[in-house]
């Protein structure tokens, strides 16, 4: 198995868990942050940050390239919206 292919077979293995962790989320909870980490991301900045990173690397599949240009993990999305771009 090349390197390309257990990174497909693992991102692919991947995507359903994050969207049963993203669906299982309360929408009014997003805000969530461990109380005794003031550095750590909340609930819904993790939620974007995955879908992104997700998102951004599945054309990878197809083109062999990564667009870096359209990678932004400030951008707010509901948890439909992340969830869909898996």
């Amino acid at each position: 198995m090349t390197d390309r292919e257990f990174f497909v077979e693992t991102l692919a293995g991947e995507i359903p868990r994050f969207e049963r962790v993203f669906k299982a989320l309360p929408e009014d909870k997003l805000d969530y942050k461990h109380p005794g980490d003031a550095k750590g991301k909340s609930a819904g900045e993790l939620v974007n940050m995955l879908a992104t990173e997700a998102s951004t690397y599945l054309p990878l599949f197809d083109t062999g390239v990564v667009n870096m240009d359209e990678f932004s993990w400030a951008e707010k999305r509901s948890l439909a919206d992340a969830t869909s771009l898996l």
